[in-house]
């Protein structure tokens, strides 16, 4: 396969891909080793689509290699690093860096993306990700369609009303619908990047006489309002 037509998967924490109605965030990708580089540069180039997937659930945005940068920090400084993102939405993220510098000495990549754009239908993918995996060479047209493939038993199972919340693609309609904000409080992931936000029931699940999710009783809420709601009901 030629090195232009390679493409990637890129597993993240659901926090860490964010934006607008129209258009994600999703400007830059952070991985770390302790041993090695954990993106081989050799297989990186200029113009190559990176597929954004939550981890634990589908593929919910593309984007496009614009550059990237091999590093490594010792002693838990990571000063250097963090720096190169000071001009994305990563760079404020306290949290974050916490759990880089907690590595003490590793390699790692940071790679820049452009053209971000969320997907019209999501994909769950044929193929699992092993524990601890998040970069996927997409480098045969076998893995091509594990990845790419859409499971509709999967779709079906993350969205079985049985469960207490709701799969990953209404939590998904929810974050978009709702542009990462807080529907108490107002305050968005746009702002505050370090800000936790988790979806709630408006009218309480446990008092849903019909035990079924629907996106107009769900709206997000960030943690502090969240535990302050207990089982009343926030208007939004």
């Amino acid at each position: 396969m030629n090195i232009d037509d390679l493409q990637h998967i890129a597993i993240r924490s659901q926090q860490y891909i964010t934006g607008t109605t129209k258009q994600p965030t999703v400007d830059l990708f952070v991985q770390t080793h302790t041993t090695y580089a954990p993106i081989k540069d050799s297989r990186l180039s200029v113009g190559q689509t990176i597929w954004m997937k939550w981890s634990g659930g589908p593929i919910v945005a593309r984007t496009k290699l614009l550059s990237w940068h091999q590093g490594r920090f010792e002693n838990s400084n990571i000063n250097e690093m963090r720096n190169l993102t000071q001009h994305t939405s990563l760079f404020s993220v306290n949290s974050y860096w916490e759990s880089v510098a907690q590595k003490k000495d590793a390699y790692y990549t940071i790679l820049f993306l452009t053209d971000g754009s969320w997907l019209d239908s999501l994909i769950y993918p044929e193929a699992q990700s092993s524990f601890g995996r998040s970069w996927v060479y997409l480098d045969t047209n076998e893995k091509k369609k594990l990845w790419l493939t859409n499971n509709i038993e999967q779709q079906v199972k993350e969205n079985n009303p049985k469960n207490r919340m709701p799969g990953p693609k209404m939590r998904f309609e929810v974050f978009i619908r709702d542009n990462w904000t807080c529907q108490n409080c107002k305050k968005s992931q746009e702002k505050y990047p370090d800000l936790e936000l988790e979806l709630d029931h408006i009218i309480p699940f446990s008092k849903l006489k019909v035990k079924e999710h629907k996106k107009d009783n769900l709206q997000l809420l960030c943690w502090a309002c969240n535990r302050g709601k207990s089982d009343t009901i926030v208007n939004r």
